[in-house]
């Protein structure tokens, strides 16, 4: 039945658009089902599944923004990527961390650095783990500021981008770096874990855009 609907589809499609080959195969091989628990989950999954072909149909057409590099090394890190790699050349790129000590007017004064580093045209780098630094970067993200963001978790094999950052990777406002591989736990991120993403991070903000351009070379 599922075979059928897919050829259907293509069939449909190809009638359509005779002309535009690269829209075609509509459908990506196998398939992915998942066993619905929570409450609203099933209605979730219906608008991933509404908006796959929008979705599927952008990344086709602008491939360099939704690529995954297996193997970036940045001061002696290695990285997977996902994303705008050419972010990395970035001459102004600033680090966003927040601290439990810094004093109301500390973070109001590291707020407003941050806002000019979007509205001259910088990224901003972080893992943005803590409340306050989400905050910041719902911030960058309402002012169209450009993103590096440090994941805990990598990259599964087939990976996706979703929600805002299927729309920032559009923009190509958003480049996402794994330094660890996927796992399927669902664990909070330790104190560690988020002091060695605010050293890479640091590290990030650090190189040069000649530096960049050797590092966003297609691995």
């Amino acid at each position: 039945v599922v075979k059928g609907f897919k050829t259907g589809c293509n069939k449909a499609l190809r009638a359509l658009y005779p002309h535009d080959e690269g829209l075609l195969p509509l459908f990506e091989e196998g398939y992915h089902d998942r066993i619905v628990y929570r409450k609203g989950q099933l209605q979730a999954i219906k608008q991933y599944i509404d908006d796959n072909p929008r979705r599927l149909a952008i990344k086709r057409y602008y491939p360099q923004l939704f690529r995954k590099y297996l193997h970036i090394v940045i001061g002696g890190q290695d990285y997977a990527a996902y994303g705008n790699i050419l972010l990395l050349r970035e001459v102004e790129k600033v680090q966003v961390v927040v601290h439990r000590s810094d004093t109301i007017d500390e973070h109001n004064r590291n707020l407003s650095m941050w806002k000019d580093v979007i509205e001259n045209g910088g990224v901003l780098v972080s893992p943005f783990v803590s409340p306050r630094e989400k905050e910041v970067r719902e911030m960058a993200r309402d002012h169209g500021g450009k993103l590096i963001v440090l994941k805990e978790n990598g990259f599964p094999e087939v990976f996706k981008p979703y929600g805002w950052e299927f729309d920032y990777c559009i923009l190509g406002k958003l480049l996402l770096l794994a330094p660890w591989p996927f796992h399927y736990e669902k664990k909070r991120i330790t104190r560690d874990q988020c002091l060695s993403l605010n050293s890479m991070a640091s590290a990030i903000c650090s190189i040069t855009s000649q530096e960049g351009r050797v590092i966003s070379e297609p691995q």
